[in-house]
């Protein structure tokens, strides 16, 4: 889709990626991931799916990487998606993360 967009003459820099729950999850593995320097991320409810597997790029350590997460989540526990946030930060990415108190799922 990211590739779609750039040959329509869209600059990557004008693509921000964004999701909730496994749609976030998605997000910060394209963040991870992808050949292109992005615009930005955006994970609510998320965490990162399989980091020890996925090939990462050096390509968007820069760019802005947003994560919100209840601290009542139910399916996604708080504690996961504060250690994909850590994760993320060992290896060098630019991470805010929210937490939100008395939010679920």
């Amino acid at each position: 889709l990211i590739s779609q967009e750039v040959s329509k003459d869209i600059p990557p820099q004008n693509i921000f990626i964004a999701g909730i729950s496994q749609g976030g999850s998605l997000a910060l593995a394209i963040a991870m991931t992808s050949q292109y320097q992005l615009g930005g991320f955006l994970a609510l409810g998320s965490f990162i799916p399989y980091p020890k597997v996925l090939k990462e790029t050096e390509t968007n350590k820069q760019i802005p990487i947003f994560m919100g997460h209840g601290k009542e989540d139910e399916l996604v526990p708080y504690e996961v998606a504060q250690r994909s946030a850590l994760i993320l930060c060992q290896k060098g990415y630019h991470i805010e993360f929210k937490d939100y108190s008395k939010i679920g799922h």
